[in-house]
């Protein structure tokens, strides 16, 4: 099945089976969101990296919203292969292509330039620019955005948890200018430059 933008639908169960034994890379310790715990994980099976969560996980809503806007597609992230849903159809995670993390400078600047255009087209951003959040699909060979729930729509405020430098700034520019059409219903942003 097929999510918005192409993406496709792994249901929880499958992901489950699909990494059930396999020792973590990587696990959130339950960081508190809210006053609610939460827990992700991060299994490598093979050539994919499966990134799952519970259902209290915060950031779930905004990655969902992030690919529903266009804001998350091929162009930032060619390694995302699935969506993860439980069968009341929340995310719980998604699946990517494993990635070669040391990205040169010059292929760090490529993606900070897509990510710009990205924010421009759907009113979007990203809010943990990192070395370690970026990395080189091993299938594609392009240049892959990996921490994908860390966005958020964007608002005037939006700048101050972001840590690029360049792309702290653009925001602050586009946000400055006045250049949203804010959706009074989701309370979301979107760029009148798109």
């Amino acid at each position: 099945m097929l999510l918005d933008h192409g993406y496709n639908y792994l249901s929880l169960q499958e992901a489950q089976y699909l990494t059930h034994g396999i020792e973590p890379l990587a696990m959130g310790n339950g960081v508190k969101n809210f006053g609610v715990r939460s827990r992700r994980t991060n299994y490598a099976v093979k050539n994919r990296v499966y990134k799952l969560w519970d259902k209290n996980y915060r950031k779930a809503k905004k990655f969902m919203g992030a690919i529903h806007a266009g804001f998350i597609d091929q162009s930032i992230s060619p390694a995302l292969r699935a969506v993860i849903l439980d069968v009341m159809g929340n995310c719980c995670g998604y699946v990517m292509t494993r990635c070669r993390l040391n990205v040169t400078i010059y292929e760090r600047a490529s993606l900070i330039r897509k990510l710009k255009t990205q924010t421009r087209k759907t009113g979007w951003c990203y809010t943990d620019i990192d070395p370690t959040n970026m990395g080189i699909c091993t299938i594609t060979h392009r240049i892959s955005l990996l921490d994908l729930e860390s966005v958020s729509p964007l608002t005037i405020r939006s700048e101050k948890t972001c840590k690029d430098i360049s792309y702290k700034n653009f925001l602050k520019r586009l946000a400055l200018k006045g250049d949203l059409v804010y959706n009074s219903i989701s309370d979301t942003a979107h760029s009148s430059t798109g």
